[in-house]
């Protein structure tokens, strides 16, 4: 209840503007990797929550939400399909399963929320030199990460999960 409270108080105050509108009189269909409003958004940030469009049924449809933590090295949690991140190891992208639980991926709509809130719980009890010291150890899968998406040599043959 206390998190459905949150989302209303919230909601109440959308939109929120983060940069400049002016900045955005020229809108292009796809992201750009050198909007510097954006990305500069992601200096102040641990992690990246990203909600896919798709979080229902078995589509699995990646979209630049999730490659943009990827793009700017860090971490994320996906609101996404179950399975979501079993899809992505098969393109050959590394999560992040030994800093918090990622359980929650085989989860289905309200036990994947619930559990999405555990580790925004966990994550959020940390202290900002733990939490440095965490995002150090992730930089060889943040680089791998990285890598990946801009050699462009992900796997496209993802199976279906059963």
């Amino acid at each position: 209840l206390d998190s459905v409270k949150f989302a209303t108080d919230l909601v109440r105050n959308l939109p929120i503007q983060t940069v400049n509108n002016n900045h955005y009189n020229n809108l292009t269909p796809d992201w750009s990797w050198h909007d510097k409003d954006m990305l500069s958004l992601y200096k102040s940030i641990f992690v990246d929550v990203v909600a896919e469009n798709h979080n229902q049924g078995e589509t699995f449809f990646p979209t630049e939400k999730v490659t943009r933590p990827i793009y700017c090295k860090k971490p994320f949690i996906v609101h996404g399909n179950k399975d979501y991140l079993d899809y992505l190891h098969q393109m050959g992208f590394r999560t992040f399963h030994d800093y918090w639980s990622q359980n929650y991926d085989g989860y289905d709509q309200k036990d994947r929320y619930c559990a999405m809130l555990q580790i925004f719980a966990e994550i959020g009890s940390k202290s900002k030199v733990e939490l440095a010291s965490m995002l150090e150890d992730m930089q060889p899968i943040l680089d791998h990460n990285y890598d990946l998406l801009m050699d462009k040599t992900y796997n496209y043959d993802v199976k279906k999960i059963v």
